[in-house]
């Protein structure tokens, strides 16, 4: 809960680094005082120590209450005072408080307010809220004071109440705000959601926390333009350095960086409203709102919307707003933070044996065929899907899958689906056979129509023409006079036709006209979504503040669908490699060679300055395939013909 203290109430009096209160010093706290700090702010509120004392919340919130880092950026940030207590004889560290200086509202926020536990309801704790509230008036001049606490303490309610604090009825319930305290390093924090913020940063300053310098760097990347304006470059005519910038606002926004509200005030949640030109104002929200119309509400947070969960542990809620954490292997507690032995538990599954390393790590050993931190995933072995041909014997080599085939005599490649080269060019001449030499290194018979068989010694009938399909081999069975087919690596079934490993885009998944884009080098893929939808299927559709927007003659800009001229589109799409944007067309004018929507694709299979046709091949560009001379085959002529 919060409460304010109008500084009407509050007695300035003088600000003495020494008053009475059984002696008491004070001073401004330094980076060196963190670990000294962190103690005493912690035994306060949480651990045993607490219970020494009225202000423990170990049964509430049994986390610490801060930590070294996070004091290390208060102290040295210029809107926080920190004050810390000494005793005057014994120079022992007793009491803390800190201030932040809300300048926006002329106000003070009191906050990390503590006193050792085993000296509280001695008129400390008095005695240091009456200095902080005293520094607050005399030097930032401010109209009234702040101060949070958790609202199942209702006799630290009732102190402040004592002390003339008024309850604003405004429940934090775990909440922090991601700009405070600023996580830009030289530059402004703006909200952009409830959980998400950007960097404004100041010229020549760039990256995403305003971390790097440049100063060759643009006027636009750093990213000055908030309300999600957009930000053009501006270059004059006698330059290409020199160079200004214009912020494009979205609808109801203007001024040089877009942080003026347009029309009539209409702040929300009880925000104040005043004016900062002719036409635009500004929103001054209360406690717990932000945002340019002070539209996030932070209020009533579930328990998992701020991660509660540490150590990668997965937070789930049971009955909204409560929620736990499932903790990783080797840790416990409500939030995970305690460290325990890794094989404590015994976390392997599947049968796994649970071996303990140094300190507190262990490691799961898996039963063959089990994988995964855990044992926890069905391994597939390399010889899973039988992959050795021509009577080759499949290995496997170890724990992790992996293998090879140890080929039969006059047998050579990955799968041994090749002859060697001694042996194609000895024995391929059967019934007018012919020999074909890949790199020098493996051999294949090409057969005539009617024989088949690694040396073309098997009359061919059942497997005319071949039935076997994704580049299978028939063989016929004389016996049965029917056929099987030998299935290249990754498929199987009576005709190779069941893909064992299916590629993302084989079952077409993209839905609303999406189009599915395939790895080439994997079974993954991405589906690109018309304007409108997104999602990893494109099947969300894309909503724009409560509204629908007609793409492509709109776009959405600050939850508002705006009509999109031509000099909006060329500015939102950047055609690549040398294609030139049609603002009249709205669509890019890619170079021969490339198509996409942003001329992203490259379409040439012949390139000009290579020739990727091999051996003295052709590549014809008008048809997009290689001419190959004599004794050579393939694609791209790689593969050579010998002939007897």
């Amino acid at each position: 809960m919060s409460f304010i203290n109008s500084t009407n109430t509050v007695s300035a009096g003088s600000d003495h680094r020494k008053e009475s209160s059984d002696s008491l010093v004070y001073r401004l706290a330094t980076v060196d005082d963190c670990d000294s700090l962190v103690n005493l702010i912690n035994n306060a509120y949480r651990g045993e120590l607490s219970h020494q004392g009225w202000t423990n919340e170990d049964a509430l919130i049994p986390i610490p209450r801060t930590n070294t880092n996070a004091l290390f950026d208060m102290i040295n940030s210029n809107k926080y005072i920190f004050l810390i207590f000494f005793g005057d004889v014994d120079h022992i560290l007793k009491g803390c408080v800190n201030l932040l200086h809300k300048e926006e509202t002329k106000s003070a926020l009191i906050g990390m307010f503590a006193v050792r536990p085993d000296l509280q309801a001695r008129g400390y704790g008095k005695f240091i809220l009456s200095i902080a509230e005293k520094y607050a008036i005399n030097n930032w001049n401010v109209e009234y004071i702040e101060i949070n606490s958790i609202i199942q303490r209702p006799e630290l309610i009732a102190y402040y109440t004592r002390r003339g604090y008024i309850d604003t009825d405004i429940h934090l319930q775990n909440w922090t705000n991601p700009c405070q305290p600023n996580p830009c390093r030289a530059g402004t924090c703006e909200l952009t959601s409830k959980f998400n913020f950007t960097c404004h940063c100041i010229p020549y300053v760039h990256g995403h926390l305003c971390e790097k310098l440049n100063y060759d760097q643009q006027p636009c990347e750093s990213n000055p333009c908030y309300n999600k304006g957009l930000c053009s470059p501006i270059y004059p005519r006698d330059s290409l350095t020199n160079t200004t910038f214009m912020c494009l606002c979205p609808p109801k926004h203007a001024g040089i960086y877009c942080q003026e509200n347009l029309g009539q005030c209409h702040c929300l949640n009880g925000g104040t409203c005043y004016n900062i030109s002719n036409d635009g104002y500004k929103c001054l929200c209360r406690s717990m709102f932000t945002g340019s119309y002070c539209q996030y509400d932070f209020r009533n947070e579930t328990f998992c919307n701020y991660s509660p969960c540490k150590n990668n542990g997965t937070c789930m809620l049971i009955e909204s707003p409560a929620g736990i954490c499932l903790c990783q292997p080797g840790y416990i507690g409500e939030y995970c933070e305690k460290r325990v032995s890794f094989c404590q538990e015994n976390p392997c599954r599947n049968n796994g044996t649970c071996v303990p390393l140094s300190g507190v790590d262990g490691q799961c050993i898996c039963q063959s065929g089990y994988s995964g931190l855990l044992c926890e995933h069905v391994q597939r072995t390399f010889c899973s899907i039988d992959p050795c041909r021509n009577g080759s014997t499949c290995i496997v080599l170890n724990h992790t899958g992996d293998g090879f085939c140890l080929c039969q005599t006059d047998y050579v490649g990955p799968y041994c689906e090749y002859i060697t080269p001694t042996a194609c060019q000895k024995r391929c001449h059967h019934n007018h056979g012919k020999c074909a030499l890949i790199d020098n290194k493996y051999g294949r018979c090409l057969c005539q129509k009617d024989v088949t068989g690694p040396y073309c010694d098997i009359p061919l009938h059942s497997c005319a023409p071949n039935p076997c399909e994704n580049n299978g081999i028939c063989l016929h069975e004389m016996s049965s006079q029917s056929y099987k087919c030998l299935c290249t690596y990754g498929y199987s079934g009576v005709n190779c036709s069941e893909n064992l490993n299916k590629s993302f885009c084989s079952s077409n998944p993209c839905m609303n006209n999406g189009t599915c884009l395939q790895s080439p080098t994997s079974a993954d893929g991405i589906c690109r979504c018309e304007q409108g939808f997104s999602g990893k299927y494109c099947n969300d559709i894309v909503i724009c503040g409560e509204e629908q927007c007609q793409y492509p003659e709109q776009v959405c800009l600050a939850d508002t669908c705006v009509n999109v001229t031509g000099e909006l589109y060329c500015l939102l799409h950047e055609c690549q490699h040398g294609g030139k944007c049609d603002r009249i067309k709205r669509q890019c004018l890619c170079e021969k060679g490339f198509t996409g929507i942003y001329c992203e694709l490259n379409t040439m299979f012949c390139d000009q300055t290579n020739n990727i046709c091999q051996n003295n091949g052709t590549c014809l560009i008008t048809d997009n395939r290689c001419i190959c001379n004599h004794f050579f085959t393939g694609k791209y002529c790689e593969i050579q013909i010998l002939s007897y």
